[in-house]
């Protein structure tokens, strides 16, 4: 016999009581049952996490034993396979031509000729759309698809990348890299490209001011 203060009650459990302690009893179960579930699938997660990155040391230490080289991808792992810089990427079907009408019959020829370099200069800032070249400028675009294009000046020359792959490679010119791109995409029309850094333009006035030199 138990202390009778350790008792709710002194009168037995009926039926009912009974069939409720027992369904609670089940409720309980079914909740921790599902809790056991969960903690499963994240041991699961977790091992998988740490085989992960035990596969990335190996790589390292092998790399290391051998001299190879690793690549960091975008998903945050490594691999020993070195990009396709000259392969195409995955960019799905080309744009569709949009047919181009012949000339009007009655139309002299040197006034078409005329017409078609009014709409598109050759030469001069703002050729065919693009935006005034700036050096150390950074501009970017979006293709018909949908995808990331920047054009970016170093050292040797500007270069355009679609998604991060270099496709018109140290180009003379901004306009030049832009049109490398384009003509990679097959696109028909000239990409709305935007500079993305905010470069100070300084006046002669301004630079003899601050510096005390004539330019």
């Amino acid at each position: 016999m138990l202390d009778p203060n350790n008792y709710e009650s002194t009168e037995a459990l009926n039926p009912d009581e009974l069939l409720e302690y027992g369904s609670a009893s089940q409720v309980e179960i079914d909740g921790l049952e599902s809790d056991v579930d969960d903690l499963k699938a994240k041991l699961k997660t977790k091992k998988e996490e740490m085989a992960k990155h035990s596969k990335r040391i190996s790589m390292i230490f092998h790399a290391q034993e051998s001299g190879a080289s690793l690549y960091r991808l975008k998903d945050g792992g490594i691999t020993e396979e070195g990009p396709d810089l000259e392969g195409s990427l995955p960019l799905g079907p080309a744009p569709q031509q949009e047919v181009e009408l012949p000339l009007d019959d009655d139309t002299p020829l040197e006034e078409a000729a005329d017409y078609e370099e009014e709409e598109l200069p050759d030469e001069g800032p703002g050729f065919k759309g693009y935006p005034d070249e700036q050096d150390g400028q950074v501009y970017k675009a979006k293709g018909t698809l949908g995808n990331t294009l920047t054009v970016k000046q170093s050292a040797t020359g500007w270069t355009g990348r679609i998604s991060g792959k270099p496709v018109a490679i140290n180009l003379g010119s901004a306009r030049d890299a832009m049109a490398g791109v384009e003509d990679y995409l097959n696109e028909d029309f000239v990409l709305d490209w935007q500079p993305t850094i905010e470069i100070a333009e300084v006046s002669e006035e301004d630079a003899d001011a601050e510096f005390g030199v004539e330019l």
